[in-house]
């Protein structure tokens, strides 16, 4: 009888396990959130390339979105060049001339001793004209850029995570992204996020 009742609860909790929905990805500064604070990257183009600077505080760009990739792959090349083109369109329809580009900086979270390079080179390929590829420059504390900036929490499970500011401060919208994650429709609701916080 007694083990009956064991098998019993444990079938119970398995079922249980099983009927649980997969606990939602968080990564990244969440909405509502400000942000965190600066931290070191290098340009691959735009107005700083081949220097470091600090996404969030760099001179001439207004912050509007940060993304945090673990590798740069056809399908952020995609929302990349799609997010380029949308700002180089709104920065032709404003109605008066911005004393600082959309900031819109891809953070290659990675310790590839060639990424700056390969970044570059698909900067050049693809003719960005507002979007800047840059890596990572981990602390001297930490043993890898993989872990990208502490107070960011990136999560290690986010192939790709995408925070998007409003006023060059407050998150508007959070997407973190498994591998493989980063399909049509989700192209789609970044774009969407980003259209609502630029300047109309």
């Amino acid at each position: 009888m007694m083990v009956r009742s064991t098998l019993l609860c444990v079938g119970l909790a398995l079922l249980a396990c099983a009927a649980a929905p997969p606990r939602e990805l968080k990564s990244g500064p969440q909405v509502g959130e400000s942000v965190p604070g600066g931290f070191a990257v290098k340009c691959s183009n735009g107005l700083h390339a081949g220097k470091n600077c600090c996404p969030v505080l760099t001179v001439g760009y207004g912050l509007v979105a940060l993304i945090f990739a673990r590798e740069i792959d056809d399908d952020l090349t995609g929302l990349v060049k799609k997010l380029d083109s949308q700002l180089d369109e709104a920065t032709r329809n404003l109605q008066r001339q911005r004393s600082d580009k959309f900031g819109v900086f891809v953070i290659l979270l990675t310790d590839d001793a060639d990424a700056q390079k390969k970044l570059g080179e698909v900067a050049a390929r693809e003719g960005l004209k507002h979007v800047v590829l840059s890596a990572y420059q981990k602390l001297r504390s930490q043993p890898s850029a993989t872990a990208g900036p502490v107070r960011y929490k990136v999560a290690k499970e986010a192939d790709v995570t995408v925070a998007v500011y409003r006023e060059e401060d407050v998150v508007t919208a959070n997407f973190a992204l498994q591998k493989g994650g980063l399909t049509g429709k989700k192209v789609e609701a970044i774009q969407a996020a980003v259209a609502r916080v630029l300047p109309r």
